[in-house]
């Protein structure tokens, strides 16, 4: 019962937590955004969740936080493309804008 109500009391909360500070940490240490970050941040929290069950406890949550974590980094994956596809069209439009130089804006005739 303890279990029940640690699950629907904010200990999912914590495990999400900790879930996210093991993504980012892995996301500064590698420099990149994957799904290799993903994949082995889930599959760590899996493996911590069956520590009081031995070693097969440990497998199982491994593969089923690997699993679950696989199908969000999908997902995250999906939003990170096109998070990239939105800044290089910002940055395309800001390189295909003209801008004048100095010498161009004193040899333009004054308009009154």
């Amino acid at each position: 019962m303890k279990a029940d109500l640690c699950l629907t009391r904010g200990c999912m909360g914590s495990w999400f937590y900790c879930y996210s500070i093991m993504v980012q940490t892995l996301n500064h240490k590698r420099g990149k955004r994957d799904l290799w970050n993903v994949l082995a941040a889930g599959t760590t929290l899996g493996a911590s969740f069956g520590v009081t069950s031995g070693p097969r406890g440990i497998a199982m949550g491994g593969l089923g936080g690997g699993a679950l974590s696989l199908w969000f980094g999908l997902l995250l994956q999906g939003s990170w493309v096109l998070e990239n596809y939105v800044e290089k069209q910002k940055a395309l439009e800001q390189q295909s804008t003209p801008t004048a130089t100095m010498a161009e804006v004193k040899t333009q005739p004054e308009s009154s």
